[in-house]
């Protein structure tokens, strides 16, 4: 017997959706159909899947988001903040009015905000995913806590109302939270073991934006610093997106990176040195980075201290010592094992 899925992916950055297509990847005698935007469309393009036609007509969250940053650090106002609420619950709308859910065997989302805009709860199985539990103020305004408190305890209703099963697939178990399973991470791209035999590096730093332009700022000023004395290469961002990063990655000598979930997952897949450099202001990103800091091979850079760094010593460095990246748990065999066995007893 054959289920329909239709999976609706965040179009924030590439970690998601890269996740959702090897998760997709795993599945045997399921026809999925996705819904995205973006440059996780474009990703989905290139990969020749099969898109929902809503996709091609809802706004890209992640570009809107990715305009906040400003030298390398999110500066958002309230105007912001509300533009892109009112950008959500218009792809929300655009979703109700031209999707029958119910043509599906089962829904899953990941991180797809604009689902808890719905109206009605699913009525077929439903599977929500995530990499974080909450939204975080990295600042100390009271009123910016509240803000936040406020938003993530109607984000959680929301969840509870929409949907049956929600993952976390975040790096490392946090506080126990009975409405979330944590099986461990998801790895990224369709098809792809972990590492290649012997691979062969070459005499070239990666610099990783990842999938927005946020980051442009940080790879122009990476790229002024070092460009006199190393080979670089760029990929992510519009300007040097690249559908099939993994060869550049395990051909790197080293990688400089932001500190999202695919990039950082990268780095420790395919064992790469690495500089890595959150974006100021994005609590994810920040969160990310700790867990490489005072490891062997790796270090963490606030993108303040970007100019004044001497990264030209500092990869010396980072060449004459061993790798020791962080531990992480593959949950995408338990995860999809949840989502057939609701499946087929539906």
């Amino acid at each position: 017997m054959r289920f329909k899925a239709l999976f609706i992916s965040s179009s924030v950055g590439l970690g998601h959706i890269t996740r959702d297509l090897y998760l997709s990847g795993m599945m045997k005698n399921v026809d999925v159909t996705w819904v995205t935007a973006g440059t996780a469309l474009k990703y989905l393009e290139s990969h020749r899947e099969k898109l929902h036609p809503v996709s091609y007509d809802l706004a890209s969250i992640g570009d809107l988001i990715a305009h906040l940053f400003h030298k390398g650090k999110l500066k958002m106002t309230i105007g912001d903040a509300r533009r892109i609420f009112r950008a959500i619950k218009a792809n929300s709308e655009i979703i109700r009015d031209h999707i029958d859910f119910e043509k599906y065997d089962c829904i899953i989302s990941d991180e797809a905000w604009e689902t808890l805009f719905l109206r009605d709860r699913f009525n077929v199985p439903s599977f929500f995913i995530t990499d974080f539990l909450e939204f975080k103020s990295i600042g100390f305004s009271m009123l910016q806590r509240l803000g936040y408190w406020i938003l993530n305890r109607e984000v959680h209703k929301r969840l509870k109302v929409m949907y049956d099963h929600k993952f976390y697939v975040g790096f490392k178990e946090l506080d126990y939270n009975p409405d979330f399973k944590w099986y461990g991470i998801i790895p990224t791209h369709k098809n792809l073991e972990y590492g290649f035999e012997n691979p062969v590096e070459e005499d070239y730093i990666l610099i990783n934006i990842g999938g927005t332009d946020a980051g442009s700022y940080i790879k122009d000023v990476v790229s002024r610093l070092l460009s006199k004395h190393f080979n670089i290469v760029v990929i992510g961002g519009s300007k040097y997106f690249e559908p099939d990063p993994i060869k550049k990655i395990i051909g790197a000598r080293l990688l400089i990176t932001l500190a999202g979930y695919g990039s950082l997952l990268e780095l420790i897949m395919y064992r790469k040195r690495g500089i890595i450099i959150p974006l100021g202001g994005h609590f994810e990103q920040i969160e990310n980075a700790k867990l490489f800091m005072s490891r062997s091979g790796y270090r963490v850079i606030d993108v303040d201290d970007l100019s004044s760094v001497d990264l030209v010593g500092m990869i010396k460095e980072l060449y004459e010592e061993d790798i020791n990246p962080p531990v992480f748990k593959d949950g995408s065999h338990a995860i999809l094992n949840d989502i057939y066995s609701v499946l087929t007893s539906h």
